[in-house]
């Protein structure tokens, strides 16, 4: 099954603690690619997986459900404003290298 990951950052940007989304797909060993939430809090908010599960339970189907979220101040743009994805992704797995 298809997940456009437009879909799932436009219902999260209506999360009264979220202030940028990005999502990404990250390797899974036996389903190719699993969603990831990369998430700017605004101002003094907290964000968990948990919260950002409980809030787009009732609104997006099971299968889109990220299965990780990663926080950011901010996300590395283009010179024409659109989110590095990819850089995005690299940084997370980059991470993920580093405490293996």
């Amino acid at each position: 099954m298809s997940i456009y990951p437009a879909e799932i950052e436009e219902v999260l940007l209506g999360h009264p603690s979220i202030a940028g989304v990005a999502i990404v797909g990250l390797p899974h060993a036996t389903l190719g690619e699993t969603a990831c939430a990369c998430l700017i809090p605004k101002v003094g908010a907290t964000l968990n997986l948990q919260e950002v599960v409980d809030f787009l339970r009732p609104r997006i189907a099971a299968f889109k459900m990220p299965e990780r979220v990663e926080l950011f101040d901010s996300f590395p743009l283009t010179p024409t404003m659109k989110v590095q994805k990819s850089v995005l992704r690299d940084a997370i797995l980059s991470k993920e290298t580093k405490t293996s």
